[in-house]
């Protein structure tokens, strides 16, 4: 079975840097003429899923690749508010001189990105008005990036309660529900790239310690943020190993989680190779599997007609020899 002309429902869930792997994803759908008709995804999947609607993702992928510790650095803007630490306005004009200004609904591919609405505990589908502002709401991580209010809704990252989000897709009909995880548990034989020496969460953290006021209790907070981190990644984990059993996506592309740590924003080559690689295999799983049952169908159907073309005489004769 080849995969050429399928068109495909796509859903990009969160996990930090490692969502730089939905970049070699799609592009690796693309590569086997997959066609991507309808794009959910939360808060890095969100991201991706909105520059690639939008058609700019090339210029995206430069910039992420060109990306250095310190010009990821240089990138955050420090806010000290209960609410979090970054503001997120540094990255996100950027991010907005690359791909323009959009609404939603002007994009070519139908896109929802998912948050989640603080005061009312549910998730919002945004589908309409500004692309940046829902990508920025979709990706506010909660104690890290500052919430975004949209129209009276205070919201933050839809991972708090979807991380990867497949109702808002299922309603398209497409040929392919393809799901991407990367956050997934690592395989035994791992292929994944292993974190370098000096390449870590680690080294952010102490660097950030440096930049924060002289004061205990912003010192106290922020080292309390890998802990609330680890917990909602298990919390996470958990979530989306339920929304694929309920929903039976056709195909899970599954990157291991430690391809990089959350923040590893400058290993954007390695984990968009690695993105290429899960996605290839996943996509060669399913067309053997597809091909296998294919195989076995149209061998019954040729058996049974051959069967039933036997003299009776014979058929008898086969059955008292079994």
């Amino acid at each position: 079975m080849q995969l050429e002309g399928k068109t495909v429902s796509l859903v990009l869930g969160s996990g930090g840097a490692r969502g730089f792997a939905h970049v070699g994803v799609i592009e690796e759908l693309e590569r086997r003429k997959c066609k991507i008709k309808a794009i959910s995804g939360c808060s890095i999947g969100a991201l991706v899923g909105g520059v690639y609607a939008a058609g700019r993702l090339r210029p995206f992928q430069k910039w992420i690749k060109s990306l250095t510790k310190m010009e990821v650095l240089k990138l955050v803007d420090f806010t000290f508010t209960r609410q979090g630490f970054v503001r997120g306005e540094r990255v996100y004009e950027h991010i907005e001189s690359l791909i323009g200004t959009w609404n939603i609904e002007e994009l070519d591919i139908p896109f929802t990105a998912v948050a989640v609405d603080l005061h009312s505990n549910q998730e919002v589908w945004m589908r309409r008005g500004s692309l940046m502002e829902a990508i920025r709401a979709s990706a506010a991580i909660p104690t890290v990036l500052t919430p975004v209010n949209i129209r009276g809704r205070q919201l933050v990252d839809g991972a708090v309660l979807n991380p990867v989000p497949i109702e808002p897709v299922l309603h398209e009909k497409n040929d392919l529900l393809i799901v991407v995880n990367v956050v997934a548990r690592p395989p035994k034989n791992e292929w994944v790239v292993k974190n370098y020496k000096g390449h870590s969460n680690e080294w952010y953290r102490n660097k950030w310690v440096d930049m924060l006021p002289n004061s205990s209790s912003f010192r106290d907070r922020f080292n309390y943020l890998g802990i609330v981190n680890k917990s909602v990644e298990l919390m996470q984990e958990k979530i989306t190993d339920y929304s694929l059993i309920q929903y039976k996506p056709d195909i899970i592309i599954n990157v291991p989680r430690d391809v990089c740590g959350m923040y590893e924003f400058y290993r954007a080559k390695e984990v968009i190779k690695a993105g290429k690689r899960a996605c290839n295999e996943a996509l060669d799983r399913y067309v053997m599997k597809t091909e296998d049952k294919v195989s076995f169908q149209q061998f019954s159907t040729f058996k049974s007609a051959v069967w039933q073309k036997m003299p009776l005489t014979l058929r008898q004769a086969l059955q008292n020899n079994k």
